[in-house]
């Protein structure tokens, strides 16, 4: 009788799934041969398996090492979330008095236009000046109630700044108007003048004591104007004092404090430069000098900022 080929065999089995050897004995069958890793597969799917528990319908979730290890991080960007959004209200609350400052200001331009167009003429010089010194304290006032709040120290600071600058243009307009040709406008002016000056003293009040006196005595010098050679010793005087005392307080280091308000100082003394170039008092060639020397200020100021 020929012999017939080896032909594989089904061999029923019978599994203990909770026998301790199974793994160790699956794992014998498939070194020898037996066993195929289908074969394993297929009995490991039908034998070692079981349903999962049914989830609950709101499942708390497992908290990782990884998750741990990220709560104090959430915690913490909660906590700094809240500085972020206080700084976005008082940020707000900045525009919104930008604003109503924009808006006062255009309301005071526009009615000014409007008055120059109808009344103007009729009003005297010194009721001319009135009105600006009028608009040079309402800025400073509104400077003072802003400052006292946390929230609008931005707003006090631009008001600040506004006042200083205008305070050199009501000793223009005094000069300008000639408030000194009657004593009523001669009162007016010393009376504004001492005024105006306590003003600027008091918001330059934590500069060094140059400072103030380079502002109270560019303020002053417009009043130079009618007087033969004044616009030359104003401007060029103004002008070249401010460079040097600058220069001298950078090399001691002082006009490092409160810079935004020290070099309102230098545009201050830009305003005698302007206004001799705009009424033709002086050559605008000639005025190269004391542009040249207020420049080179600003130039150094940046360089060591």
């Amino acid at each position: 009788m020929s012999a017939q080929p080896d032909r594989p065999r089904a061999i029923p089995l019978s599994i203990n799934p909770d026998h301790p050897e199974l793994l160790s004995g699956l794992e014998l069958w498939l070194q020898l041969g037996l066993i195929s890793q289908d074969q394993v597969r297929r009995l490991g799917r039908v034998y070692l398996v079981c349903n999962l528990p049914e989830t609950p319908s709101s499942p708390k979730p497992v908290r990782t090492g990884r998750s741990v290890a990220a709560g104090p991080a959430t915690a913490g960007s909660a906590v700094s979330s809240a500085p972020r959004f206080a700084g976005l209200n008082t940020l707000m609350a900045e525009f919104s008095i930008a604003w109503l400052l924009l808006l006062g200001v255009f309301l005071v331009v526009v009615s000014s236009m409007v008055l120059a167009a109808t009344q103007w003429q009729s009003v005297s010089a010194v009721g001319q000046y009135l009105i600006l010194l009028g608009y040079t304290l309402a800025f400073w006032q509104a400077g003072q109630w802003t400052a006292r709040r946390s929230s609008l120290q931005t707003t006090s600071r631009m008001l600040q700044v506004a006042t200083l600058l205008i305070i050199p243009i009501n000793f223009w307009m005094m000069a300008g108007l000639g408030l000194g040709q009657t004593p009523l406008g001669l009162g007016v002016a010393l009376l504004a003048a001492v005024g105006l000056s306590g003003v600027m003293a008091q918001l330059l009040r934590d500069h060094p004591r140059g400072v103030l006196i380079n502002g109270l005595g560019l303020g002053w010098l417009h009043w130079l104007w009618g007087v033969p050679g004044g616009v030359g010793l104003a401007v060029y005087g103004g002008t070249l004092g401010t460079a040097l005392a600058w220069y001298w307080g950078l090399r001691r280091g002082q006009a490092g404090l409160q810079r935004r308000r020290s070099l309102v100082v230098i545009l201050i003394a830009l305003f005698l430069v302007g206004r001799a170039g705009l009424e033709g008092a002086i050559a605008i060639p000639q005025l190269a000098l004391p542009l040249g020397a207020l420049g080179g200020v600003l130039v150094e100021v940046e360089r060591r900022r």
